[in-house]
């Protein structure tokens, strides 16, 4: 059960890092 609550806290940091990401690159280019 902890592994599994794990698991998810990571895709959710990741897809948060992903989305960081993708609006830093957004800001450079505009």
């Amino acid at each position: 059960m902890l592994y599994a609550y794990q698991s998810q806290c990571c895709q959710r940091t990741s897809k948060a890092r992903i989305i960081h990401q993708i609006q830093l690159i957004r800001g450079i280019t505009a």
